[in-house]
């Protein structure tokens, strides 16, 4: 058994703290980046990916473990609880119910943890976003280390030898 782990950095394509830049997004998104009052530019949270209608991720699982889903979010806009509402499904389970950063957390760091998720028949998690107020949004999307199985394969080669006489 090996271990794996996946890792995005949502709205950037420059990788930050670890994670790689952003990849596997559907169209109709839009990247943006926050200019963070600690000057700290690097960080997952100063970027987000937004959704202005549905949208999603598509993340492979290359043996179809069973794993856990991290979205990390911070509301960069609004002040005030409901105004950004959305939904996050994972292959087409709703969790949680709905999201509100600013109720939720106010402007601080969210990390939503998603456990025991099952990859569908192709190996692939799918994280859809629904907006129902405002932009749906994610800074960052973790699949903590996994593991999945490991193979080892042996590879034989077979040559021939020629002679050629040119008499």
């Amino acid at each position: 058994w090996g271990l794996g782990e996946i890792r995005i950095n949502c709205g950037s394509r420059i990788p930050a703290q670890g994670f790689v830049g952003d990849r596997s997004y559907s169209d109709g998104s839009k990247a943006y980046e926050v200019t963070e009052a600690s000057g700290d530019n690097n960080s997952i949270y100063s970027t987000y990916r937004a959704f202005s209608s549905e949208g999603y991720y598509d993340v492979l699982i290359s043996d179809g473990s069973t794993v856990d889903v991290n979205l990390y979010m911070s509301e960069p806009k609004y002040t005030s609880p409901n105004e950004r509402i959305f939904r996050v499904d994972v292959n087409g389970v709703q969790a949680p119910a709905t999201v509100d950063l600013y109720a939720m957390n106010e402007s601080s760091p969210t990390k939503i943890h998603i456990p025991k998720v099952d990859p569908d028949d192709d190996d692939m998690i799918r994280i859809q976003f629904s907006p129902l107020k405002g932009d749906a949004i994610v800074n960052a999307i973790e699949v903590p280390p996994f593991r999945f199985k490991s193979y080892s394969y042996t590879l034989q080669i077979f040559t021939t030898s020629f002679v050629y006489d040119d008499d």
